[in-house]
């Protein structure tokens, strides 16, 4: 009895060990994603902004002349 016990309660620990990594790893790729998609917009910020400085730029050159 002793033995089927610590053998049910292993495979529950094994059960819930790998239910919370599966659900450690899905966190993970979560905030990969989070990530990329973040820095995909950072990245459209920066050209963004590279465009307004450049049209700034065409602007005062247009001023000046």
């Amino acid at each position: 009895m002793g033995l089927a016990l610590a053998f049910v309660l292993r495979l529950a620990f094994a059960f819930a060990f790998g239910l919370a990594l599966a659900f450690t790893l899905r966190l993970a790729f979560a905030f990969g994603l989070a990530l990329a998609f973040t820095l995909r917009l950072a990245f459209a910020f920066g050209l963004a902004l590279a465009f307004t400085l450049r049209l700034a730029f065409a602007f005062g050159l247009a001023l000046a002349f």
